[in-house]
């Protein structure tokens, strides 16, 4: 393959991966949205608020 070309193989591997980050970013972030509430109401209960 020549890379100092513009190829739409390479090009559609690319546009591949950057989805998959971002649909890793958003998956990440909805799991730490997720838990902490769960993690607030653990430190509460352990200090005696709850």
């Amino acid at each position: 393959m020549v890379h100092d070309k513009c190829c739409t193989i390479c090009d559609d591997v690319i546009t591949d991966t950057s989805k998959r980050s971002d649909k890793n970013d958003d998956i990440s972030f909805a799991a730490l949205i997720a838990l902490v509430p769960a993690m607030t109401l653990t430190l509460f209960s352990l200090m005696g608020l709850i």
